[in-house]
């Protein structure tokens, strides 16, 4: 009997940082969104589309020398518990941080979007094994915002991951089994 294919859920954070790695805690600086998947070729396309024009929830590109983006990707609920950072167990994909000044100094030239890279820590050699993260902007009232998030992942490395995620969920089931005997 096949394995019958659950409907794609899965969240993705995207925050601006200081040299530090520290989230600014400022308006326009912090955004979660859920995540939506198609299918493109030979690529796996998760997207999260962000408020454009909303005054208060918008992700915007910070001219400052020492600010840097970094977008996490997971699998499953937004549900964390209040002492984690993100949901380690369900990580699907972590951006490179990208310096913004070069990025603001782009965008003015008028470009709408700009790329990044991606590393997928729970496949085979993830970490050099990147994936396009594409961000598309728009300025509204001098500010630059990003509006969408596309992840492009190729086939072959979605269902790597994949595989990787189902033997962890079977691994929990497993361990709450264990507890339970207790």
């Amino acid at each position: 009997m096949a394995k019958k294919e659950l409907p794609f859920c899965g969240f993705m954070r995207i925050s601006v940082q200081d040299n530090d790695g520290l989230e600014k805690r400022l308006k326009g600086c912090i955004m979660e969104a859920p995540l939506h998947k198609k299918v493109e070729g030979d690529n796996v396309v998760l997207f999260a589309d962000l408020p454009k024009e909303d005054p208060i929830r918008f992700l915007q590109i910070t001219s400052d020398e020492n600010d840097h983006l970094a977008c996490l990707w997971w699998f499953g609920s937004g549900k964390r518990e209040t002492h984690e950072r993100y949901p380690c167990d369900k990580l699907l994909a972590i951006m490179n941080t990208v310096k913004t000044k070069p990025v603001v100094d782009k965008l003015e030239d008028a470009v709408s979007s700009f790329t990044a890279r991606a590393c997928m820590p729970y496949i085979p050699d993830g970490y050099n094994r990147l994936v396009e993260v594409k961000f598309h902007t728009k300025e509204l009232k001098f500010i630059t915002r990003i509006t969408r998030i596309e992840l492009s992942i190729p086939k072959g490395y979605f269902e790597e991951w994949q595989s990787y995620y189902d033997a962890l969920k079977a691994n929990r089931e497993e361990d709450k089994k264990d507890d339970e005997k207790k």
